[in-house]
């Protein structure tokens, strides 16, 4: 991982949990010196175009970083989670069991000894990559959650944001871990509404795929074999 600072996670509920950098550069490309604008349908000729004002294209950008986890440690990660009952994967801040849109077993798991491994990896690469995102971000207060999709479960998730009501409008940025090889399981892909991404490259296990919780994804149906994943949501401040 370079040179870059390790973040340790401690237990997610304490008072020393994660925390983030603050993201560089202030939020919306404004200062505090610099007035508000009127909408863009109310700028007068005088005004600056709204196109001149600072931008990132990273906030609608998906991220693939390839091999974040090699074949050993997503097998130890899988096997971190079998032998204990898994949860039905739910849907919303509701927490509502709809089978016509998720079909998926679930387990969730906080930083210990055990899942130190996991949680140091996430970490650092988080903080790389919001080098780029600039969002605020505080810790993982969810802490993370493993799925297992089946093709005898018709094992899927429909079109969703991970942003969502309540505890779900602090997401401010998800994670999701490739642990199955691709040649285990067909269909299951994970996909967006964004031209040019590479399904192939995707699928490779130990593949982190980063993006702001507020795009809508999915997992397509698993039509052989079973896939498994690791998922993480990164939290801050509620957007205002």
């Amino acid at each position: 991982m370079g040179s870059w600072q390790c973040i340790r996670p401690s237990i997610i509920r304490s008072a020393q949990a994660t925390r983030f950098g603050a993201p560089r550069g202030s939020a919306a490309g404004y200062t505090e010196s610099e007035p508000l604008t009127a909408p863009p349908s109310l700028l007068v000729a005088s005004t600056p175009p709204i196109t001149h004002r600072p931008g990132n294209d990273r906030l609608t950008q998906v991220v693939v970083w390839p091999a974040l986890l090699d074949p050993p440690a997503c097998a130890q990660a899988i096997r971190m989670v079998q032998g204990h009952p898994p949860a039905q994967g739910r849907v919303g801040s509701g927490d509502a069991w709809r089978a016509e849109i998720r079909r998926s077993q679930i387990w969730f798991f906080r930083p210990e000894p055990a899942t130190a491994f996991l949680f140091d990896l996430l970490a650092q690469a988080v903080q790389h990559l919001n080098e780029g995102y600039r969002f605020e971000l505080t810790d993982f207060a969810s802490g993370c959650q493993i799925a297992r999709y089946q093709a005898d479960d018709a094992g899927h998730y429909d079109w969703h944001m991970d942003l969502g009501t309540g505890e779900m409008s602090r997401r401010k940025l998800s994670v999701s871990v490739q642990l199955s090889a691709p040649a285990d399981y067909d269909g299951g892909d994970l996909q967006f509404h964004v031209p040019g991404l590479d399904a192939s490259r995707m699928r490779q296990q130990g593949t982190l795929v980063a993006f702001p919780s507020y795009l809508e994804h999915r997992v397509a149906p698993v039509t052989r074999g079973e896939r498994w994943s690791l998922v993480a949501w990164i939290e801050g401040p509620p957007y205002r």
